[in-house]
Formats: structure tokens, sequence, C-alpha cells
């Protein structure tokens, strides 16, 4: 950056991504600029915690600037990137399962041992479906509805519907068929629609 001048401002991210791979400290910092909010944007809409999501961008953009240099462009840098936060996203998800159950196991050999289980009175368990429709807030029904479709649904219907990835991306990103994407992505649909329409007023 000269004179607080951003050198990469105009450049596409195929102009970016050669000086990224010299290790160009402020080719990174454009590039974060330019992902930060769909990264996490990404991760929290798949896993509905804003903990857990800068958890993961934070990892992303850590991936990102160490395996940079052994990219090869045979896809988009964005597909690649979205490839990082779909692997992230759901090793994170798989490592909260596996904390909530070993939890949930502690807790019932305490209620075995007859010790008494606290109650933490601060845990936000955050909104439900309930309170976002009293509220009539669109955004937090939507999330509380996704949080609801299988995981595979889930990815699927973020990837195509808030990040416009075409079939041929996400199926590179998650490693399955093409005939799957789309398969999981009408399941996903048809879910939603179903699990919305009572709160939808007929046109």
């Amino acid at each position: 950056m000269i004179m607080g001048v951003n050198l990469y401002t105009e450049t596409t991210d195929e102009e970016l991504l050669e000086s990224l791979k010299r290790g160009d400290e402020e080719a990174f910092a454009e590039l974060m600029r330019r992902y930060k909010r769909r990264v996490f944007g990404t991760a929290y809409r798949y896993l509905g915690n804003y903990e857990d999501a800068a958890d993961v961008a934070q990892e992303v953009f850590v991936k990102v600037y160490r395996h940079i240099g052994s990219f090869t462009a045979k896809a988009k840098l964005s597909t690649w990137i979205y490839r990082i936060v779909v692997n992230t996203s759901v090793n994170k998800l798989r490592s909260r399962k596996r904390r909530g159950e070993e939890m949930a196991e502690s807790l019932e050999k305490l209620k075995e041992e007859g010790a008494a289980i606290p109650v933490a009175a601060n845990v936000n368990p955050g909104p439900t479906p309930l309170d976002s429709l009293e509220r009539k807030e669109l955004e937090g029904l939507l999330q509380a509805k996704l949080d609801a479709l299988p995981e595979q649904y889930r990815l699927v219907f973020i990837l195509r519907e808030f990040r416009q990835f075409s079939y041929e991306e996400i199926a590179e990103m998650m490693d399955v068929p093409l005939g799957t994407v789309k398969s999981r992505l009408n399941k996903a649909r048809r879910r939603l629609r179903d699990m919305l329409a009572p709160y939808l007023v007929p046109a």
C-alpha cells in the first residue's frame, strides 16, 4: 500500500493470486477484505452460532494463508476458498456434537451418582422459531428453519441460494456427484417451503 492507497482494489482474483503466491501481505489483506463477510456469513448460516462461525472464519484464512502457495488454479480461487469453508464448518459441527455428547454423558453420570446438577442461569439458548415469529423477524425465522434441515441439505442450499455458486462448483466443493447436489437442493427447497408455509401470508 502506497500513501494509503490499496494497490489491489481493482484487481481480479486471478491477478490477486499472483501476488498472494509471492507472499505479498497487502494482497492477503485485500483477499480478507473481499471474502471475510462472505466466509463468516456462510459459516454462520451453516452453524447457526456466532462464536463458532467466527472461529471457522479465522481458521479458514489461516489455512488459505498457509496453503495458497500450493493452489494450482485448476478451479477458481473463490471455489477453493469455499471448499475450505465447507470442510472447516463441517468439522466444527462434528466437534460441537462430540462436545455435546461428552457433556451429556458427564451430566448423566452425575445424575447416576446422585450429584446435584447446577443450572447455568447465564446460558442463552438463542431465539426459538416462536420468538422470531413474535418479533416478526423473518431473518431469525429463516435461520431457525435452516438449522432444522439435515446438514447435507442445509449446506447445498446455502451455497446455491445465498452464495449463487453453480451446481458444478458446489459438487466440487462438497466432493459429491452433480446429481446429488441437484437432489439435495430440491429436497432442501421442499422442506423449507413446507416448514415456512404456516408463517407465509397467502397472496
